[in-house]
């Protein structure tokens, strides 16, 4: 990840990969 930005989108895709 570039930025905060970058991190919290690929969080929310491995959220969207393995829902919790």
């Amino acid at each position: 990840g570039l930025s905060i930005e970058q991190h919290e989108a690929e969080r929310e895709r491995m959220q969207k990969m393995r829902p919790n």
